[in-house]
């Protein structure tokens, strides 16, 4: 978290001048961040593409991160290390597994599926959302897009929240369904 924060806070100096959620338009800024990316000791590339890549857009790669060719400013702040994960229990599971070991815990599952239908690399076409049906008998909050069919399968007594998105010209609808609290 250190060296992403440090690359962060260079990131955040050098777009001082520039109003978030906005496209950077400025070719020198652009060469500069490259290089910082370039230049890097260690570069969690997930984490920065969240912040100054189009949001959604899912880079894997240092390459994709340099090679890409429009950047946005999403975020400006550093991560507090002392809280970033403080009461998170950090488990690595396949979700069905997962929600069977939790499913009696009160908890509360935060559901972000793939989003089918879109041209996002890992994941194209129709996803079979079977497999969430369980899972809508307890406390959850669950995202989708409108270009899914995850709405067909929500039961009545759920609540969805219409998002309308306007993010530089794009215009689409996101959902945050929820239920149990």
């Amino acid at each position: 978290m250190e060296k992403t924060n440090k690359i962060i806070s260079q990131i955040k100096e050098l777009l001082k001048d520039q109003e978030r959620k906005t496209k950077i338009d400025d070719p020198i800024k652009i060469k500069r961040m490259k290089e910082i990316f370039e230049n890097a000791e260690y570069l969690d590339v997930i984490t920065l593409s969240s912040k100054y890549c189009f949001p959604l857009k899912f880079i894997k790669t240092k390459d994709d991160l340099l090679n890409e060719k429009t950047y946005f400013i999403n975020s400006i702040n550093e991560y507090k290390e002392s809280d970033y994960l403080k009461n998170v229990t950090r488990v690595q599971k396949d979700f069905y597994d997962l929600f069977l070991e939790y499913k009696d815990k009160n908890t509360l599952f935060l559901i972000d599926p793939p989003y089918e239908n879109t041209n996002n690399l890992q994941y194209n076409g129709e996803i079979d959302y079977k497999y969430l049906k369980d899972i809508f008998n307890y406390k959850f909050i669950l995202f989708s897009s409108e270009k899914t069919n995850i709405l067909n399968i929500i039961p009545e007594n759920c609540n969805i929240k219409e998002l309308n998105i306007n993010y530089n010209c794009l215009k689409y609808k996101d959902y945050m369904i929820s239920k149990g609290f």
